[in-house]
C-alpha cells in the first residue's frame, strides 16, 4: 500500500524512519562495524589500483586508533577537519575517525598548493600527514565516540557555484542519520531513479520498490515527508500537473551555509522549506518530474517560458545537431526566446524553416539563428551571441575587451581580499587558457610574484 498521500496540495511520503536516539553519525558507524565484525571479518574495502583488501576488522581498528590519536592532539567536537587525500582505505578511515572525535568534515582538492579564503577572513590553519599522528593500539570494545547533538555539523560539503560562488553546505548528523535510514539497501535490487540536491544530503524523491508505487521512466520518483510545488510569482501552493518551483521540508534539509546568513535564510522560507530552484510538477500519484531551472526560465509577455522545452522541440527537427534556448531582452515582451542552433553537417537550415517547423509545435520562440558546427580538431571556439539593447551598436572587439577586464578585476578583488599583497607568490597551475592569463594578470596587478607549476604533478 503506497504511503504517499497529497494533503492540502502538499506530497507527503509517509510517517518519518526511525534513526538512532543518540543521533550520532559516529556511534552509528562505529556500531554498525561492531556488529558486523562480531559475526565475520569479511573484505570491506579492496582498493583497484592495487588489489590490497581491507576488512571490516581493520577498518574498526584503524578508525578507532586514529580517532585516539586525533583527540591526543586536540580534535574534538566543533572542530573542522579537512581532508586531503586519495582515494584510499586511509581516506576514508581519516573520515570516519575525525567524525567519532565529533569534529565536522570537509573535503579539498588534490591539486591545490595554496587554501584561498574568499571572505579574507585570516585563519590559521594546521596540516598533518597521517603518518605523522600519534596513533596506538586502542580496544575497539572500550572506545565510545564523542558525544554530539543531532544538530552539530558533519560533512561542509561546496556547492557547484551555478548562481555564484560555491556556498559550504553544511550537512548535520541528524541529516546524515536520516539519509542513511532512507537509503538502507543491504542488497541491490536494480536501477532507480532519484532526484535531490548537496542541500538535501543526499536524495529528497526517490523511485519506491514498495507495493503501490509504480515506477515512472524519467520522473523523479516518490518524495521523503513534506515536499511541495508553488507558484514562482505569488508562492502559492500548485496541485497536481501543474509547474512552479519544488520546495522541500525534512529531516534531510541541510542546516546551513556556512558564514552566509543572508544566503540561508533565502533559500529557506518561514515555513522551512527550501527552495530548490528547480521547475517541476507532480502528478496525482505524487511521483515529481523535473522540467527547468528557475534561473533560466525566460519571462515572455507575463508568461514563465522553459528552455528545456523549447530546446525539446526544435531537437526534433531531422537537421538540427544541438540548439539553447535563452532570453533577449525586449521592451515590449520583457524577454523574447531566442534559439541558437547547431546544424547537422550537411544540412542547410534557414531561420524561417525553423521557426515554422517550431512554431507549429510551441509558440515559445520568437528568434532563431543558425551557426554550424564547431570544429574542435581545428581549435574552434566558443562562441558568444549578443543581443543588443535597442539603439545601442555594439562590436566584437569591444564585448571581449571589456569581458576580459572585468574577468581581470573580479579576481583581483577576490586575491586582494584574501590578503595577497606585494612580495607574495603565487603559485599556478593550469592548462594554458585565458582563465590563467586572467589569474596572472591580477596577481600582477596586486605586486605579487607568480611562478608555475606543472600540470603532470600530483603531489
Amino acid at each position: 500500500m503506497s504511503s504517499t498521500k497529497i494533503i492540502n496540495k502538499v506530497v507527503d511520503g509517509g510517517p518519518a524512519l526511525r534513526i538512532p536516539a543518540h543521533l550520532s553519525l559516529g556511534q552509528h558507524l562505529i556500531d554498525c562495524l561492531r556488529k558486523i565484525c562480531e559475526h565475520e571479518d569479511s573484505v570491506a574495502l579492496i582498493n583497484g589500483d592495487s588489489g590490497e583488501k581491507t576488512t571490516y576488522k581493520q577498518l574498526l581498528q584503524g578508525t578507532v586508533d586514529l580517532a585516539a590519536g586525533l583527540s591526543r592532539i586536540g580534535v574534538c567536537r566543533g572542530d573542522v577537519v579537512a581532508l586531503c587525500g586519495q582515494n584510499t582505505p586511509e581516506y576514508l578511515t581519516a573520515a570516519l575517525a575525525a567524525l567519532c572525535c565529533g569534529a565536522t568534515i570537509t573535503t579539498l582538492n588534490l591539486i591545490l598548493k595554496t587554501i584561498i579564503q574568499l571572505d579574507g577572513t585570516a585563519v590559521e590553519r594546521s596540516v598533518l600527514l597521517l603518518n605523522s599522528l600519534p596513533v596506538a593500539g586502542s580496544h575497539i570494545l572500550g572506545f565510545e565516540p564523542a558525544h554530539v547533538d543531532g544538530s552539530d555539523g558533519a560533512f561542509i560539503l561546496y556547492s557547484s557555484g551555478t548562481t555564484g560562488l560555491p556556498k559550504g553546505v553544511m550537512l548535520s548528523n541528524l541529516n546524515v542519520l536520516y539519509s542513511i535510514a532512507l537509503f538502507d539497501m543491504p542488497k541491490c535490487t536494480g536501477i532507480f531513479q532519484a532526484y535531490g540536491m548537496t542541500e538535501t544530503s543526499l536524495a529528497a524523491t526517490k523511485d519506491n520498490s514498495d507495493k503501490g508505487f509504480a515506477r515512472k521512466p524519467g520522473s523523479g520518483g516518490y518524495p521523503i515527508p513534506g515536499v511541495k510545488v508553488v507558484d514562482i510569482e505569488k508562492r502559492m501552493k500548485l496541485g497536481p500537473n501543474a509547474q512552479g518551483e519544488i520546495c522541500i521540508k525534512g529531516p534531510i534539509i541541510m542546516k546551513c551555509y556556512v558564514g552566509d546568513e543572508k544566503a540561508t535564510r533565502d533559500v529557506i522560507d518561514e515555513e522551512g522549506y527550501l527552495k530548490t530552484g528547480d521547475i517541476g510538477y507532480y502528478d496525482t500519484d505524487g511521483a515529481f518530474f523535473i522540467v527547468d531551472r528557475l534561473k533560466e526560465l525566460i519571462k515572455y509577455k507575463g508568461y514563465q517560458v522553459a528552455p528545456a522545452e523549447v530546446e525539446s522541440v526544435i531537437l526534433q527537427h531531422s537537421g538540427v545537431a544541438e540548439c539553447g534556448v535563452v532570453g533577449a531582452p525586449d521592451e515590449k515582451a520583457g524577454e523574447l526566446p531566442t534559439a541558437f542552433v547547431v546544424a547537422k553537417q550537411g544540412v542547410t537550415l534557414t531561420e524561417r524553416d525553423l521557426l515554422q517547423f517550431t512554431n507549429a509545435r510551441h509558440s515559445g520562440v520568437a528568434e532563431c539563428g543558425v551557426v554550424g558546427a564547431p570544429d574542435e580538431k581545428a581549435g574552434e571556439l566558443p562562441t558568444a551571441f549578443v543581443v543588443a539593447k535597442q539603439g545601442v551598436t555594439l562590436s566584437e572587439r569591444d564585448l571581449i575587451q571589456f569581458t576580459n577586464a572585468r574577468k581581470i578585476v573580479n579576481i583581483a578583488t577576490g586575491l586582494k581580499s584574501t590578503g595577497l599583497k606585494r612580495g607574495d607568490v603565487v603559485g599556478l597551475c593550469s592548462e594554458n587558457s585565458s582563465e590563467y592569463i586572467a589569474v596572472t594578470v591580477a596577481a600582477s596587478c596586486l605586486g605579487a610574484t607568480v611562478t608555475a607549476f606543472n600540470t603532470k604533478y600530483s603531489k
